[in-house]
């Protein structure tokens, strides 16, 4: 084990606040291994864009709501995710950052169906991904290129993918309600 893999480790034990008080440079790297998975998801399916570039989508249970949501992470580090959730749908780019950024975590979306929000979402991955990765800390992953058609390819089949989540747990969810 490598030491930076320990104090990556008893990090896990800082509490959030003393997080919040250490510099960006130290936090920042710290903070982005703390939120390496969502708990709450189901129906997850990942793609590989490149060596190191990898998307997943998800059904995503939050607080009291739930929808489709999608994490794009480079080098196991997550730093685009689009939250498709009923009543408060909203992006993050450079997720472990905007975490140490009280009120300015979020990009609120205004599209207020479930389709319309999967639409945003793939708009967002295919025409914003570049955008998000100019904004990361890491000099190598702001000059990171994509290649432009398995993007396009990655972005259709996560839309299906989204909207087959939507279809399969709307429709469980008002079963449901009517039980």
């Amino acid at each position: 084990m490598r030491a930076g893999s320990k104090v990556i480790e008893w990090s896990a034990l800082l509490p959030y606040r003393v997080l919040m008080r250490l510099p960006h440079r130290i936090a920042v790297p710290l903070m982005a291994h703390r939120t390496l998975t969502r708990e709450d998801t189901v129906d997850r399916r990942s793609w590989t864009l490149d060596h190191r570039l990898r998307t997943e989508a998800y059904w995503l249970r939050f607080d009291n709501t739930s929808g489709p949501a999608l994490s794009v992470f480079c080098d196991d580090e997550e730093f685009l995710r689009i939250d498709c959730l009923a009543g408060s749908p909203h992006l993050h780019y450079c997720v472990a950052q905007s975490l140490l950024r009280p009120g300015q975590d979020r990009i609120d979306l205004i599209e207020t169906t479930d389709h319309d929000l999967v639409d945003r979402a793939c708009f967002e991955l295919e025409h914003n991904l570049g955008f998000s990765l100019h904004l990361h800390r890491r000099r190598s992953v702001q000059q990171h290129q994509l290649d432009r058609t398995r993007l396009d390819t990655v972005a259709s089949e996560v839309g299906e993918h989204l909207r087959h989540l939507v279809g399969v747990h709307r429709s469980a969810a008002q079963e449901g309600a009517l039980s």
